[in-house]
């Protein structure tokens, strides 16, 4: 039994899910088998994971959800962890940050509800480092941010409530410790289904045929890929500021220095020299950092928030790298 505390992200709108000019339909409560996809979820894990939440957006839906599980007995009751409301985080960030914060000294394995074809015995063989995080990783440098491990002590500063955070990799990319999994050699290995982590996105993928048990005996799980950097320092009123974020950088901790860029641009009531500058600087910086961690997906993300938080950045040759990187892990471009 895995010590880890196994919560099920179920708060999202399903947008790319729902149908024009239809109700609006609960991918938790997608039924296979006359069985709802969520308590399908709970019966694959209960003998995997002892403490097992669902994460949830209101009040509302967790009363729905405790209805339904309670007519499937004898199936053990989930904790519930609502989104805090207190924070100007939003979207799947803000339901992870949520679950981390009431779970503040335990490790937590992170899935979404719509993945009917998960075996948790996969899950459960990943390790992490205490202060670390572990993620999965295919051969094109697409990772699965939504099945994630999370170390007990994560470090994410206080102040950053106060920042718009929505994406699911932030975390992921503060990381000091990043276990990487490779998941096509998993998948290989252990002669498993190609689609044993593949989401319900669109109406489509819930109608294709496809095994949602298979016999897995002895797994074998090849040794992660790790990724280490300094530990991080923490500012007080004493510190200047420009010195601060110039020594975040110099240990590698590239976003970590951005987001407290953010932070004291917003609350300094006297603005910072070139600190816009140095932003830029970071968002650059990190860019080449995971491109060199053979990471696309997270330089990925660096370059989309250069562009989103430096229009002026917006050229010709970073939208084609932006392209490219998105061609390479197969993501599906919009125009910009």
């Amino acid at each position: 039994m895995h010590d880890s505390v196994l919560t099920i992200l179920a708060g999202g709108s399903s947008r790319r899910f729902q149908l024009r000019n239809s109700q609006w339909q609960d991918k938790a409560l997608l039924e296979i088998n006359q069985i709802p996809l969520l308590i399908h979820l709970l019966e694959k894990s209960s003998s995997h994971y002892q403490d097992i939440c669902i994460s949830v957006n209101s009040s509302d839906r967790k009363r729905n959800y405790l209805n339904i599980i309670k007519s499937h007995v004898p199936l053990k009751i989930p904790n519930f962890i609502i989104d805090h409301q207190n924070t100007q985080f939003k979207g799947v960030f803000l339901g992870i940050y949520s679950v981390l914060n009431n779970y503040f000294d335990k490790n937590v394995q992170l899935i979404p509800s719509d993945r009917p074809f998960l075996d948790f015995l996969v899950l459960s063989k990943m390790k992490t480092e205490k202060s670390g995080i572990s993620v999965l990783q295919y051969e094109n440098g697409m990772i699965e941010p939504l099945l994630t491990l999370y170390g007990s002590d994560i470090y994410f500063p206080k102040e950053f409530e106060k920042l718009s955070l929505t994406r699911a990799d932030v975390l992921i990319r503060l990381s000091l410790h990043l276990q990487v999994y490779n998941a096509t050699s998993i998948l290989e290995k252990n002669n498993l289904p190609s689609y044993i982590f593949d989401n319900i996105n669109v109406q489509d993928d819930f109608t294709k045929t496809r095994k949602t048990t298979y016999n897995i005996g002895e797994i074998h799980i090849p040794s992660p890929k790790k990724i280490k950097r300094s530990k991080y320092s923490v500012p007080d009123s004493s510190t200047n500021v420009n010195d601060f974020l110039e020594n975040l950088i110099e240990n590698d901790n590239f976003y970590l220095a951005f987001l407290w860029s953010q932070y004291f641009i917003k609350r300094l009531s006297e603005p910072v020299r070139g600190i816009s500058s140095i932003g830029k600087e970071c968002l650059r910086k990190e860019y080449n950092y995971w491109l060199n961690n053979n990471m696309p997906f997270l330089a990925l993300h660096a370059l989309q928030d250069l562009v989103h938080f430096f229009p002026e950045e917006e050229n010709k040759a970073t939208i084609q790298e932006i392209i490219k990187l998105k061609t390479k892990i197969k993501v599906k471009s919009r125009k910009m």
